[in-house]
């Protein structure tokens, strides 16, 4: 997290291939908080090093990222970044091995309220 003027800044990670859906994400982050520090990134393997040497707010996943697969970064995830992710799939297998790992889960197909509302949650953690 970092402050500004005791605003408090969300850092918040992106891992989604598909430039619409980043799109959509940061607009519904922005709709909750005009305070947030945005990283997006498209592969498995930047995720990875990000996920290693930087903290943050708010993770969201995606399932299928090319090159890559979002669902290989599951089991390299801290219990404190279990907390504060959210895997945003289509995927009803990773679905399910996130929902195992107890990771908050949201369907690719959900609606915009029920998105909006995973978020707000992950974040109030």
């Amino acid at each position: 997290m970092l402050e500004t003027k005791n605003i408090v800044m969300k850092k918040i990670l992106i891992v989604e291939d598909t430039l619409v859906f980043i799109d959509m994400i940061i607009i519904a982050i922005k709709n909750i908080s005009n305070y947030a520090d945005i990283i997006d990134t498209s592969t498995e393997e930047e995720a990875r090093e990000l996920l290693r040497t930087e903290k943050f707010d708010l993770i969201i996943i995606d399932g299928n990222l090319a090159p890559g697969n979002g669902e290989n970064l599951l089991p390299d995830l801290t219990d404190e970044q279990k907390e504060v992710t959210l895997v945003y799939s289509s995927s009803v297998d990773m679905i399910k091995k996130a929902v195992e790992m107890n990771i908050r889960c949201v369907l690719k197909h959900c609606s915009r309220d029920e998105f909006d509302m995973e978020i707000k949650k992950t974040l109030s953690r």
